[in-house]
């Protein structure tokens, strides 16, 4: 079933409803001439964005502090390890998408956008708390006698979101920026929050920045009508992800009440599974 229904959000944009594999995947699709904005600008990018939920684990569950703290905050299942596991396996798959396109093999790297200084693509997630490494997931450290685990990946997550400014966690021996040295912004990231609790965030978010430039402008625009496929045909029974593509092609907003509109336009259309 395919339901057209459009949405008053900050992008004036419709959306294409479809279920595949138990999820609905909203198709936001790209409207005009992505590379000018209102003011007639060019820009060097445009974006797309995944906002991935968690329907598979429980509603909330109890991380403590390390001791000698008694206290504990509750997290979302969204912050389950192993769903973040399974969040990174996706990113993973989508960097290896590749497609042909005017006698050419296009993948990620080839339509991605990055700064001048460096060839680093730039997808921005909640995995680049965790330098985008399963490994990094799953470290620990232990106390002096190997019995508790003094300091986790929930630990190391409450220390960067909590000191924007903090670059290395040393005790878990990780990065708290992103793969190009900047700082994360955990407003990016996650959406569904109140406040700046971000423990309570609903959907992480996966924001893929396009180049511009290429030498086949449309090679762009197929690279990303094949990863709306390959999401469709994404097989995870966890997972509902939702797909959004913008009108004009600004920086996707740093702040949760843009990313909340449009969380609270799609529940009040009633497009639920």
């Amino acid at each position: 079933m395919v339901v057209m229904k459009c949405i008053a959000t900050i992008f004036s944009i419709c959306v294409l409803l479809g279920t595949t594999n138990g999820k609905f995947v909203y198709n936001l699709p790209v409207i005009g001439n992505d590379r000018i904005d209102p003011h007639n600008n060019t820009v060097p990018y445009r974006w797309m964005q995944l906002k991935i939920e968690n329907i598979g684990g429980s509603s909330k569950f109890a991380h403590y502090y390390p001791p000698p703290s008694a206290d504990l905050m509750y997290f979302t299942s969204v912050f389950e390890k192993n769903f973040l596991h399974q969040v990174l396996d996706l990113i993973e798959w989508i960097k290896l998408l590749k497609y042909s396109f005017a006698g050419q093999t296009i993948g990620w790297s080839d339509v991605c956008y990055h700064h001048k200084f460096d060839k680093n693509c730039l997808m921005n997630s909640i995995l680049q708390y965790y330098n985008q490494s399963h490994d990094v997931i799953d470290r620990v450290l232990m106390d002096e006698y190997g019995f508790f685990v003094v300091w986790a990946y929930l630990d190391h997550f409450l220390a960067c979101t909590s000191n924007l400014m903090m670059q290395y966690d040393t005790k878990l021996n990780a990065s708290c920026t992103d793969i190009n040295g900047r700082p994360i912004l955990p407003q990016s990231v996650l959406s569904g929050y109140d406040d700046v609790n971000f423990n309570n965030a609903t959907s992480l978010v996966i924001t893929m920045l396009f180049s511009t430039e290429h030498t086949y402008p449309d090679a762009v625009t197929q690279w990303q009508n094949e990863m709306t496929k390959l999401i469709h045909n994404y097989n995870n029974p966890n997972m509902t992800i939702t797909i959004v593509r913008p009108k004009f092609p600004y920086w996707p907003p740093f702040h949760k009440d843009s990313l909340n509109k449009i969380s609270l336009n799609l529940n009040a259309a009633n497009l639920k599974p």
